[in-house]
């Protein structure tokens, strides 16, 4: 008994000693009291660790550097994977304020594996659709509201025009905890347009273009700074021009003579009728085979007026086996028109006529199944289709 009462005074003799010798506030009966509970330590001293502080707020502290970078590198990771071109990356910055801060650290440091577990906490997960049979593209991003666009941006792995029952699609990314813009650069070159210098002549219709210099396109160096919010396009802009060459502008003449114009279904400028044959292949109303049609056919009683398309010289107005009573007419600049199957001619060779003038009359003769106008348009010499000048 009495050896026990010395062992107890000798430890509170040592801790009381102890507590002097460590300069702390505890009083001997506080010492004595925490090591005989067993709470008793000696604190450990911090050491320097790296804190990711997301908006002020630290997120984890890691000890060693390079946990940090392999961390950071981790996470973006499949954001620079889904990008196209990862050869020019002149930026990858996080939009949310992150710092990485050296601070002493006391406590529990965070691993590697828990670090980027809590960076990729999704926001939001991906919403994902299941192809079913019958399913097209179209379909289902009007089914969801969302644009063709999108769903292109977001599935760019997937064939748009070739999608099967059990293919993936998805319809909104995931929202991942910190949003990473990545920029790539890209220098692209591009024409630059040149301008005409134009010059109205009234000797040729409105539709008639001549080219008297033709110009000459200039070229550019363009350097884009293209911007990808977690691995998707975001941003597209322009931040360099290298001009190459120059342009050099050209000099076009430009008709101002008025032209003959479709009204309506039935009017046509030039007659009125009914449209029954277009310009292009087709099986002959007669022979029966397929051959090509050179002008358009508008149907109509005989004794229909025919008028000129614009103003001009009658260079034929004669008969002929094919075309029945026809006349043709030089509009200038390149241009003519023909008119067919005419049961009466009004003009004869040499006639300057106006525009809308009156030139004859609709009828069947030559080969013809029927009254109407086969009206032609040739360009140089070369049959075009007569609806693109009407309308």
């Amino acid at each position: 008994m009495k050896k026990l009462r010395l062992k107890k005074k000798s430890i509170v003799i040592l801790i009381a000693i102890l507590g002097l010798f460590i300069g702390t506030y505890y009083s001997t009966e506080a010492l004595f009291s925490e090591f005989i509970s067993g709470e008793f330590s000696i604190s450990e001293a911090p050491i320097q660790g790296y804190a990711f502080i997301v908006n002020e707020e630290t997120w984890f502290v890691l000890e060693d550097p390079r946990e940090m970078k392999y961390v950071i590198d981790e996470y973006q990771k499949p954001m620079i994977a889904r990008l196209n071109d990862k050869s020019n990356i002149t930026s990858i910055e996080f939009v949310e304020d992150v710092k990485i801060k050296e601070v002493m650290y006391s406590g529990t440091f965070s691993s590697a594996k828990d670090a980027l577990a809590k960076l990729n906490e999704n926001k939001d997960e991906a919403q994902l659709y299941t192809v079913m049979k019958g399913d097209t593209m179209w379909d289902i991003a009007e089914r969801f509201n969302i644009s063709f666009r999108q769903l292109a941006t977001y599935n760019s792995d997937i064939n748009l025009d070739r999608i099967w029952p059990g293919n993936v699609i998805t319809l909104q990314p995931s929202k991942p905890s910190l949003d990473v813009i990545i920029t790539t650069t890209q220098v692209v070159e591009e024409s630059i347009p040149y301008t005409n210098e134009i010059i109205r002549d009234n000797t040729l219709i409105s539709t008639a273009r001549v080219v008297v210099k033709r110009g000459i396109e200039g070229t550019k160096n363009v350097t884009y700074a293209i911007k990808t919010l977690n691995g998707f396009p975001h941003v597209v802009e322009v931040i360099n021009e290298e001009i190459l060459s120059e342009p050099e502008g050209g000099i076009l003449k430009v008709g101002t003579q008025t032209t003959m114009k479709r009204r309506s279904a039935t009017d046509f400028g030039v007659t009125v009728g009914r449209y029954t044959s277009g310009f292009g292949y087709r099986l002959h109303p007669i022979t029966g085979r397929r051959e090509f049609h050179y002008g358009i056919d508008i149907a109509g009683p005989q004794g229909t007026v025919i008028k000129a398309y614009a103003a001009g010289t009658v260079t034929r107005a004669q008969f002929s086996s094919g075309y029945g009573n026809y006349i043709e007419i030089n509009h200038g600049g390149g241009l003519s028109t023909l008119y067919a199957h005419l049961s009466k001619i009004n003009v004869s060779v040499g006639t300057r006529v106006t525009v809308g003038q009156q030139i004859g009359l609709m009828g069947s003769t030559g080969v013809s199944t029927g009254s109407h106008l086969h009206f032609e348009v040739k360009r140089n010499g070369t049959p075009v289709n007569p609806l693109n000048y009407l309308n």
